[in-house]
């Protein structure tokens, strides 16, 4: 099955589930891009060195689940490393949990390269792990409504300036993972940050 059939097969599994809580004709969701979403990073040995006005911040990336039926596990790996790679850019890592060619992840490539290039970097802290609720689970094709619980969110100069800081906050997000077949690995397809007041169950 393609890309498209799936995408198309999730998306009317969401307007099914959707519809009860959304009224007579249904709600969409808005195409917002996410800001920044993530779970907890998985452990990493991180360490911090100056050299000049410089701060510069090393830390293992974070191992990627991203193969096997446990799809929450799945999800939350992937996001995970997104907020990873937020705090260290490297355009040429997006691949590793976005799905190639998709929106979301030429989005996320832009956003990367101009954190690489300015010299900044975003760093997120939540106050509990991401709740993920399954709305639709096809076998190779997931959807999310995850809620965050964000203590703050920071973008961070080169020198060690915080430029904008928010939170606290709870933030919702509809999230889609996919992958080709039972041995592929998954990957995020999409993923829209939603209003508060919008809710899929």
């Amino acid at each position: 099955m393609t890309r498209r059939c799936r995408l198309g097969l999730a998306a009317c599994a969401l307007a099914v589930v959707s519809a009860p809580a959304c009224g007579a004709g249904g709600t969409h969701h808005p195409a917002a891009r996410v800001e920044s979403a993530g779970s907890h990073p998985a452990a990493s040995s991180a360490s911090t060195s100056t050299t000049g006005a410089h701060r510069v911040e090393k830390s293992r990336a974070p191992r990627v689940l991203d193969h096997g039926e446990n799809a929450v596990a799945v999800a939350r790996s992937l996001l995970g490393y997104r907020r990873w790679l937020e705090r260290h850019p490297d355009p040429a890592l997006v691949d590793r949990t976005y799905a190639w060619g998709s929106n979301v992840a030429r989005d996320l490539t832009a956003r990367i390269t101009t954190l690489r290039r300015t010299g900044r970097r975003v760093v997120e802290v939540d106050a509990a792990p991401l709740d993920f609720a399954i709305v639709s689970h096809l076998a190779d094709v997931v959807a999310f409504h995850v809620t965050e619980h964000l203590a703050h969110r920071e973008l961070i100069d080169a020198g060690g300036t915080v430029l904008r800081r928010v939170g606290p906050e709870t933030e919702y997000y509809d999230v889609l993972i996919e992958r080709d077949r039972s041995d592929s690995p998954w990957r995020v397809l999409n993923a829209a940050r939603t209003p508060s007041s919008f809710r899929l169950w």
